[in-house]
């Protein structure tokens, strides 16, 4: 209370616990998956929150890399990222440090940069990951079979920015779902319940303005 309202608050409404319920399904049985939606409907807040409940804590079994993908992004930062939290395990197989599951989120993935062949060096390492289980090491190219990795991504299917639209050659590996607008209803929950905290009192545990009038004043 009236610290702020910080970046990565999250309210749950029943159609983000959906998402959380499958995509926490998918994920825990190594299923990539991801979710399609226009900028806005909370795509990024729910990879975000299923990487906040399986990720923390010091006995976490699993680990996470999150990317969020812009026209820089190219395959070699992808690698490079991915590789921070990889081992060697024996022969040319990898495995997430410590023997743990990782999970690779990479946020507006058909944003990443587009060369001169018009391609996405960092989408086809992802799909070439998926197809063949691993991918040449960028320094030495040599082949490296690469384990227990799940990727969430997430996409907005109609971008501002001249990128080609994903290949089903990537697209079949994932369970791809929908993640609609949040309904009025739903806004006025996840925003009376931010601004409830945000006014809070903590010496009386009460709030100090109607979170819905204020939601209305926005409205």
């Amino acid at each position: 209370a009236n610290q702020g309202i910080p970046a990565e608050a999250f309210v749950n409404t029943v159609t983000s616990q959906q998402l959380l319920h499958v995509l926490g399904l998918l994920s825990e049985c190594g299923q990539s998956v991801m979710l399609v939606g226009e900028s806005g409907c909370g795509k990024s807040a729910v990879l975000s929150e299923r990487v906040r409940a399986v990720c923390s804590g010091e006995v976490a079994e699993v680990l996470s890399v999150q990317i969020q993908a812009n026209r820089f992004t190219n395959a070699r930062l992808l690698y490079e990222r991915l590789d921070e939290k990889l081992e060697w395990k024996h022969g040319q197989t990898y495995v997430a440090k410590g023997s743990k599951r990782l999970l690779c989120v990479v946020d507006d993935i058909n944003l990443s940069q587009v060369d001169k062949y018009h391609n996405q060096t960092a989408v086809e390492l992802v799909r070439q990951h998926l197809d063949d289980g691993g991918f040449y090491d960028m320094r030495t190219q040599s082949w490296r079979y690469v384990k227990n990795v799940t990727y969430l991504t997430a996409v907005n299917p109609r971008p501002t920015a001249g990128v080609p639209q994903l290949s089903s050659r990537l697209l079949r590996h994932f369970a791809i779902f929908g993640c609609p607008y949040p309904n009025n209803t739903e806004l006025h929950t996840i925003y009376g319940t931010l601004l409830n905290t945000h006014f809070m009192s903590p010496e009386s545990g009460s709030g100090a303005a109607d979170p819905g009038a204020v939601v209305a004043d926005i409205q």
